[in-house]
């Protein structure tokens, strides 16, 4: 049977300029149709929303069409016919952003598959009767409302969280965006260091000019050193075009590792890092370690230590992050939808118990990794527990796995002192405390029964 194809018709003009917001999709959730309500409540008119593709994510980015196609996009269970309604946020262009609900109705060929799919917007204190949000429906809209309170208050694109160890990481960044002063970012393995300190450059003066991380850790302490010098000789001639070319930022990844004479170098570089100087250059530096013990070790200089902890920010890890991991692992989820034909939506409910008693060790990296092989291997719309790579697996049996138990071991000296002691006692109390047949009982000289006694503290009557 062919294809029956759509004409625009009475029906069509009608509806193009109602003032509710009424779209259609395809099975594929292109763009068919966009009206006018819909213009009014995003912005954007329909020449730029037809034909774009509806990829399940969450974009806060008013200037991109992503921020309308992603709000859009229907539940996997429209796909498969079920009718239901969604909470979701809608960001004008030029306006604040408001909460609506989007009802979508799947539409039937008379094959009984969903060629089409529906949508309607309405106020949320009008609903239509229609099946209640899934949780998956519920967290998209809770991500969404978070993403967009983020930017308003902070303008942060991609920064998330609500906990509060990352309100207050987040009032740190939004302040130090201002300033031009060196600043070290502590944190355990793939917290986000490095997403910080890039944050942290764009957010800044400097972000038309060069962010420039090293790997202290990794690269040889000579190369890096002759890397360093190489940089700031870019800083003898100043023009705008010399200007430009200079490097905004400096990040020192793993600082703790830093030689040095390197940490001299930039000691007698410092003047590049002041508020004052021109040109400037910011200096970050991230650490999984307390540079306070480094610099009691002496491996790292006072005026060193002083000079990059002008400013300090502590990421938290993320099992410390109580509710921002289903958050984020939506975020990470959806960051993987995009462009692509398979959608996931969400995770199941067990995938959930299992995320909240995992321990994560190796932090936000370890959860992306986690869930870009699980989306992989998902045949279903939501991830189930049998999508979860075997490193996950693994890591949960072996963090519910009780250690072996240990004996209470002595520290030797310990140990000996105490057996001594006893068996002294117990030769005086066979002789009667007569020291001389004491010593014979312990086959040592009677005047060495007497060192060791005052030793230890044994005392007769």
């Amino acid at each position: 049977m062919k294809k029956r194809l759509y004409r625009k018709g009475n029906l069509g003009t009608w509806l193009l300029g109602v003032v509710t917001p009424v779209f259609l999709l395809d099975a594929k959730r292109k763009v068919l149709f966009f009206n006018k309500g819909c213009e009014e409540i995003t912005g954007w008119l329909a020449e730029d929303v037809v034909g774009c593709v509806c990829d399940f994510v969450t974009e806060v980015d008013r200037s991109t069409v992503a921020s309308v196609t992603g709000t859009l996009s229907p539940p996997a269970e429209v796909l498969t016919g079920q009718s239901c309604s969604v909470p979701a946020f809608f960001s004008h262009q030029e306006e604040k952003s408001v909460a609506r609900l989007i009802h979508f109705f799947p539409l039937f060929n008379t094959e009984g598959l969903v060629e089409s799919i529906l949508g309607v917007i309405s106020e949320i204190n009008q609903p239509i009767q229609s099946t209640p949000p899934t949780m998956t429906d519920q967290l998209h809209a809770e991500f969404a409302s978070v993403r967009l309170a983020v930017r308003q208050q902070y303008r942060f694109q991609q920064f998330l969280g609500k906990c509060n160890a990352m309100q207050r990481v987040m009032r740190q960044v939004h302040n130090a965006c201002s300033s031009h002063m060196p600043l070290l970012i502590q944190g355990e393995l793939g917290t986000g260091k490095e997403f910080i300190a890039r944050l942290l450059h764009q957010e800044g003066t400097a972000n038309q000019q060069a962010f420039v991380p090293f790997e202290c850790q990794q690269i040889p302490p000579r190369e890096l050193l002759r890397t360093l010098k190489r940089l700031f000789e870019t800083f003898g001639e100043i023009s705008p075009i010399s200007i430009v070319r200079h490097p905004g930022t400096i990040y020192l990844a793993n600082v703790d590792c830093l030689e040095r004479d390197i940490q001299q170098f930039l000691i007698d570089k410092k003047e590049f890092f002041s508020q004052q100087s021109k040109p400037k250059i910011r200096l970050l530096a991230g650490t999984t370690e307390s540079l306070h013990k480094k610099q009691e070790q002496e491996t790292i200089l006072p005026e060193f230590f002083y000079l990059i902890t002008t400013q300090e920010i502590s990421l938290p890890p993320l099992r410390q992050r109580e509710g921002d991991r289903k958050l984020l692992a939506q975020h990470f989820l959806e960051q993987l939808n995009r462009g692509e034909e398979k959608q996931i939506t969400g995770f199941d409910k067990e995938v959930w118990k299992q995320f909240e008693q995992y321990n994560w060790q190796g932090n936000l990296r370890e959860l992306k990794t986690v869930i870009y092989e699980a989306r992989t291997t998902c045949k279903t719309s939501t991830i189930q527990l049998t999508d979860l790579p075997f490193r996950f697996q693994t890591g949960r049996d072996a963090q519910t796995i009780s250690p072996p138990e240990t004996s209470s071991v002595l520290p030797l000296d310990h140990f000996l002192e105490q057996h001594e002691t006893e068996a002294i006692q117990q030769a005086l109390q066979i002789a009667n405390n007569n020291k001389t047949i004491a010593a014979k009982l312990l086959q040592i000289p009677r005047a060495k029964l007497y060192r060791r006694m005052e030793a230890l503290g044994i005392k007769t009557e």
